[in-house]
């Protein structure tokens, strides 16, 4: 039996087709992958809220935001395991979000600590505080030149509303383009990188995405903000002196 040869016109109609197809699945192959990411990501936020759990039953309801001194604003990681040693040892890809540098934890760079979900140190003003019973404090702990910053989940008022980590993103300095451990800064903000939307844990220990108007209008209802990056893609929080 004699096979029929393609010709070279059905050979680059054959091609055209199978480039059709590639192009009409890709797409749809590159969204169910970026949804498997914000899945993990979403997973991440809890399993990070159930770390805090842990350590606030240990400490009396007091989830340290950040310890301060004259020489170094240390990070939460630090905080939770008691000094950047520890926490290199300790620290997973559970810690960073998927969809966004580092993508994945590297113990060993130098900045390993502070490319992290991004916490809610206090960060968004005195107004946004009152409107949860105020749970955030300053205090100075023996030894150190300035005040520390603490969460007092025994005065959380609406838990379910207030922010404690979120899809962050450096938008300015050594640093832009990867994630960052706080919103302190206006140099950091809100990162809308899972179609459009941004991941966060709240203090109940949920977590759950956001459009850009809902982070804005709901999330951070009361906050003092330092202006909006004008392609909307990120919005920017500045600490208010209070």
């Amino acid at each position: 039996m004699r096979w029929k040869k393609f010709t070279l016109v059905e050979l680059l109609i054959v091609i055209a087709i199978i480039a059709i197809l590639a192009g009409m699945l890709l797409p749809a192959l590159g969204k169910a992958r970026d949804k498997a990411k914000s899945i993990q990501c979403i997973n991440n936020l809890k399993q990070r809220g159930m770390t805090f759990a842990m350590y606030c039953n240990d400490s009396n309801d007091i989830l340290p935001c950040q310890y301060v001194s004259g020489r170094y604003h240390d990070t939460w990681t630090v905080n939770l395991f008691g000094s950047d040693t520890e926490s290199r040892k300790n620290l997973n890809d559970t810690f960073c979000c998927p969809s966004v540098r580092p993508y994945v934890i590297d113990r060993t760079a130098s900045m390993a600590n502070y490319w992290v979900y991004g916490m809610n140190m206090l960060s968004f003003g005195s107004n946004y505080e009152s409107g949860f019973g105020k749970p955030g404090f300053y205090l100075r702990l023996p030894g150190f030149t300035s005040d520390s910053r603490m969460i007092n989940f025994k005065k959380m008022r609406h838990a379910s509303r207030y922010l404690i980590l979120a899809d962050s993103i450096a938008i300015s300095g050594g640093n832009t383009g990867h994630q960052y451990f706080t919103f302190t800064s206006a140099a950091v903000g809100f990162h809308f990188r899972h179609g459009k939307s941004c991941n966060a844990l709240f203090a109940d220990g949920h977590a759950e995405s956001g459009n850009f108007e809902q982070v804005r209008n709901e999330w951070l209802t009361n906050a003092t903000a330092n202006g909006y990056n004008t392609n909307s893609k990120y919005i920017k929080q500045n600490m208010s002196s209070y």
